[in-house]
């Protein structure tokens, strides 16, 4: 278990193809409550912010990715090797990749991976937001997606498998303030209820962070629109979570 680290300006050292700015995954996790913001550089291959592979299974729980760069394939991240990353409640937004066999600079997938995307806000990356690495390494690799916001709307983008499992919108998600990296929603935001049914918790009107999918969690506390501290995130995603598993 990763639970509520900070993974910036981390890059793969190793020779040859470089692999996972932030994490560099090669067996069965669980990631919550993180941050993968700023990671990568001009030597990052795939994946600036997390790579899986070697058939691990990675749950990847109300994180943020942000920011990471990788130059071939997978801004955000990639899913690779017989692995499975499931992305539910994450916010993935401004990262980068160069437009080499395409341009995935969200979420990336490649050699008999798999991406399951639920509940989760893909927005402002460069390229194509969820996406496979070319039809010829996309071939045998499979992407789900649902109960998300996607820019561009979602589809196969050179995945061989594609299963838009429904309740997906391409509309901005009118974060506060993008670019200084507030993702709270707006009042008039469209993701507001729009995550899957089992994690549905009892909203306030308000501001919330994006981390808990658009949902408002009734967290005792003042009512805030500016930016949250990370014990009132960790504290909201926990409501969350809990709320989410006695249902």
């Amino acid at each position: 278990m990763v639970n509520g680290f900070l993974f910036t300006h981390g890059a793969p050292t190793n020779g040859g193809n470089r692999y996972g700015g932030g994490i560099d995954c090669l067996a069965n996790a669980t990631i919550r409550h993180c941050t993968f913001k700023d990671n990568g550089n001009s030597s990052t291959t795939f994946a600036g912010g997390l790579h899986t592979s070697n058939n691990a299974y990675v749950t990847v729980e109300n994180c943020l990715f942000v920011g990471n760069y990788a130059w071939a394939c997978g801004g955000a991240s990639l899913t690779e090797g017989g692995s499975t990353a499931v992305f539910d409640r994450c916010t993935v937004f401004g990262n980068k990749s160069d437009d080499y066999i395409g341009n995935q600079g969200g979420l990336s997938v490649a050699n008999t991976g798999t991406i399951i995307v639920r509940s989760c806000i893909l927005w402002g990356n460069t390229g194509m937001q969820i996406a496979a690495y070319g039809s010829y390494y996309g071939a045998q690799s499979t992407i789900r997606v649902s109960y998300s916001c996607v820019q561009g709307g979602v589809a196969a983008n050179g995945a061989g498998h594609f299963y838009n499992d429904g309740f997906n919108i391409n509309t901005d998600p009118r974060f506060l303030n993008a670019p200084k990296h507030n993702f709270w929603f707006r009042d008039n935001s469209p993701c507001w209820r729009m995550g899957h049914p089992t994690i549905r918790t009892t909203w306030r009107r308000g501001c919330a962070p994006t981390w808990v999918s658009g949902r408002r969690v009734s967290v005792r506390r003042r009512r805030r629109c500016g930016r949250p501290s990370s014990r009132s995130i960790r504290r909201a995603a926990t409501a969350a979570l809990t709320r989410s598993s006695a249902s």
